[in-house]
């Protein structure tokens, strides 16, 4: 494999339930600024539940998450 890179890495403690997020899309959130930018009103926005088809969405919330960690120097 050639030109493959890591974009991110996690401790030992890491779980799906942390890579998946669960609660409401809040609008300042990336989810919920890429949601404003194509058309989604924010009474629309649900929850991360409910959006969890979409993987724009589901990508923004993941590494947006407080509990998730980049342990990658910068």
């Amino acid at each position: 494999m050639e030109n493959v890179c890591i974009m991110a890495l996690f401790g030992d403690s890491i779980t799906t339930d942390h890579m998946s997020p669960a609660g409401s899309i809040k609008a300042s959130s990336p989810a919920g600024q890429w949601l404003r930018a194509h058309g989604a009103l924010n009474a629309d926005f649900n929850s991360y539940c409910a959006r969890r088809g979409n993987h724009d969405v589901m990508m923004r919330g993941t590494f947006a998450s407080a509990r998730v960690k980049n342990l990658m120097p910068a």
